[in-house]
């Protein structure tokens, strides 16, 4: 939640704290001021395609969602995020799963790169910059507790693959829907 209010700040013209790379090199400078003026090429965020029995998990957005992504009606998603620099793809899914759905790191099991989208949201905390996601198929080690979602996200279901797929097919394209609904999704141990 606190990652989400510093992106927050950024985009409504903040100083980004963690623009400068500390290196003095002029790719290093040249990388740090594309930063300040907001002009990165693309943002790399991963996703979490959790499913349990054949049934996928789904997050509705939530207010904070809305707002950074600045649409006006609600939304299906899969748990996930931006990964933050320096962090590896494992750390991050676990790092934004954790702080999405209110359960420990250790509990997401990850298994394998699902799919490759470009979002097609065009803004993300409140930046027009391009969002490639990185979706790998996940399990959990306690799929039957609850969860203790954020502002985030409104609500949770676990779906079939098919509603997951005319869900998801909003923000992650035709597809990963097609991808989605061909899929025999079974359990991740």
């Amino acid at each position: 939640m606190e990652h989400h209010k510093k992106e927050h700040a950024k985009a409504q013209g903040a100083a980004p704290t963690y623009a400068k790379s500390g290196k003095n090199t002029a790719a290093s400078r040249e990388r740090d001021r594309l930063f300040a003026q907001r002009r990165w090429l693309v943002f790399l965020g991963v996703k979490a395609l959790i499913v349990n029995k054949g049934r996928v998990l789904l997050l509705s957005s939530g207010p904070l969602e809305l707002s950074s992504t600045m649409r006006r009606r609600r939304f299906w998603d899969l748990p996930g995020g931006k990964m933050e620099r320096g962090e590896g793809i494992a750390d991050a899914l676990a790092r934004e799963v954790s702080e999405e759905l209110g359960i420990r790191k250790g509990e997401l099991i990850v298994s394998d790169l699902f799919d490759v989208s470009l979002s097609r949201f065009k803004t993300s905390h409140g930046m027009r910059i391009p969002l490639v996601l990185l979706t790998y198929r996940c399990g959990l080690r306690n799929p039957g507790r609850a969860f203790r979602l954020t502002g985030e996200h409104a609500s949770y279901e676990w779906v079939s693959s098919g509603l997951a797929a005319r869900r998801l097919a909003v923000k992650f394209g035709q597809g990963m829907a097609k991808r989605l609904s061909a899929s025999s999704l079974g359990g991740i141990r």
